[in-house]
């Protein structure tokens, strides 16, 4: 076998043997590893999640909330728990950016906890497990979102209508 043929007979052996490892993980070691890092939402992980992903990130807060799909509130009370709890320290950067870096603990019961949450974070399969663990309670911020824009949605039907019932015609109808 070629060289490269058995590196990526490894490496497709190496994530089937990751992802095999990720479904044996116990619920009650994910809770563990939370308790011990402290984070107690899904937003908090994933907002640390991108910064281990993106360490040389400079960005205000707006815009990483953004990329992330939360409204700004939720992020900025994270960002700020995420700084109390010294998982995550910025430095300000011109017009409003900051740069983010992630802190590792000089606990070892912490760090590795910290390393196999992020690890578990990697791909799919772990997100989803880690997803199911935080479960509905941090998805009212994403549904009141949906239900807001659905509600304006619904009222721009009903304008719409009254709009063509008091004149008639709408623009796609003719002139």
């Amino acid at each position: 076998m070629e060289d490269g043929q058995r590196s990526i007979s490894w490496l497709v052996q190496r994530r089937d043997s990751s992802v095999m490892a990720q479904e044996n993980v116990a619920a009650a070691d994910i809770q563990h590893w939370l308790q011990s890092v402290g984070l107690e939402s899904l937003c908090q992980l994933e907002v640390l999640t991108f910064f281990h992903r993106h360490p040389t990130s400079v960005l205000p807060a707006s815009y990483l909330a953004r990329l992330l799909g939360y409204p700004m509130e939720p992020v900025a009370t994270v960002l700020d728990s995420l700084a109390t709890l010294r998982l995550l320290e910025w430095s300000p950067q011109p017009r409003g950016a900051r740069a983010y870096q992630v802190v590792v603990s000089p606990v070892p019961s912490r760090s590795e906890a910290l390393e196999r949450l992020l690890s578990l974070s990697e791909n799919r399969s772990g997100r989803l497990l880690l997803g199911k663990h935080f479960g509905r309670r941090n998805q009212t911020v994403r549904e009141d979102q949906q239900a807001a824009q659905r509600k304006f949605l619904d009222h721009a039907d009903m304008d719409l209508k009254r709009i063509t019932r008091l004149f008639g015609r709408t623009s796609a109808t003719g002139q």
